[in-house]
């Protein structure tokens, strides 16, 4: 009689943290005649925190349904529990089947409506379409024309 010891478990984590980033996560199936679809399961929350796991930065895996009830978003510091995956090889994230899901806190941000300024997009293409043009470069090339604080301000004030 051979007897298989399977290390394919599962076991139950505490985990709290902040929401560094949001990746949805789909299945894309294919067949042989290019038929394609794909699956909207859920999203992978990027997490910097603590787990009771002793890991300090992880990935968490919800429902389309959590995400739905909750309306989580980057910064918001969540605690819960999940459970670690079961097949290294073919999972992404490093806790799945997550439940508890408990919203800590929020950070609230006001946006400010900014009056429209029509802007000159001539120079802002030649610095972007400049042959051997890096992201340096471009930023410089936008603070030389001061079009940087703008954009800057649009997207943090």
């Amino acid at each position: 009689m051979i007897n298989f010891v399977s290390e394919n478990t599962s076991s139950k984590v505490n985990w709290q943290g902040k929401i560094v980033s949001i990746q949805p996560r789909t299945r894309v199936w294919r067949y042989l005649t290019d038929n394609r679809t794909h699956y909207h399961l859920g999203y992978n929350f990027f997490i910097e925190g603590h787990s009771s796991d002793s890991k300090k930065q992880f990935t968490v895996a919800i429902s389309e349904k959590q995400q739905l009830k909750g309306l989580f978003r980057i910064d918001d510091i969540l605690e819960g529990t999940a459970w670690t995956k079961k097949y290294e090889e073919r999972e992404f994230a490093d806790y799945y089947r997550a439940g508890a899901l408990k919203l800590l806190d929020r950070v609230i941000r006001t946006f400010v409506r900014l009056k429209t300024a029509i802007l000159d997009t001539e120079p802002l293409a030649r610095a972007i379409l400049r042959p051997g043009a890096t992201t340096t470069r471009v930023a410089a090339r936008l603070d030389s024309l001061a079009l940087r604080p703008l954009i800057v301000k649009a997207r943090y004030a």
